[in-house]
């Protein structure tokens, strides 16, 4: 009995949790630039590993998207387009173009390799930009907000 009332205590207080959530996986609320600020590990929030670390992600109406980091105070980049789908809370990402002046560390992350296609779950909710990938097979969301003023070159 005491198994069945925690339960239906966790169901509801669950329910109530993403009733209060505003989340979408409509295509045009991933329109814009957005600035990673945060990442969710095991259920907890943490600022991002590296203070200087400045890392956007821009997702253009006609299918194009732009990923771009740097770290301030330092002359190193790393940046990507490519062409993406984005359907039932699933981007499907194509890598197109590879920033040929890009930071010599840029050529081991997998996210600068020309013609690598991802798929990773990717929702809106409360106005920020959740993408979920993997770390250690449990769960890593990068978070993101939404920037009102352009990305840097």
């Amino acid at each position: 009995m005491n198994k069945l009332v925690f339960l239906l205590f966790l169901f509801f207080s669950w329910g109530a949790q993403t009733h209060n959530q505003s989340s979408s996986c409509t295509l045009n609320k991933i329109f814009g630039v957005w600035q990673y600020y945060k990442f969710i590990y095991e259920g907890k929030e943490h600022p991002p590993l590296h203070p200087d670390l400045q890392m956007i992600f821009e997702f253009n109406p006609n299918g194009t998207n732009r990923l771009y980091w740097t770290y301030k105070g330092q002359n190193l980049f790393c940046e990507r387009k490519g062409q993406y789908i984005y359907k039932d809370c699933v981007l499907l990402d194509k890598i197109t173009w590879v920033n040929p002046n890009n930071s010599p560390n840029c050529a081991s992350d997998p996210d600068m390799r020309k013609g690598r296609i991802t798929k990773t779950k990717l929702q809106i909710i409360n106005g920020e930009l959740y993408l979920w990938l993997s770390l250690a097979g449990k769960p890593f969301i990068y978070v993101w907000r939404k920037k009102t003023r352009p990305a840097p070159n």
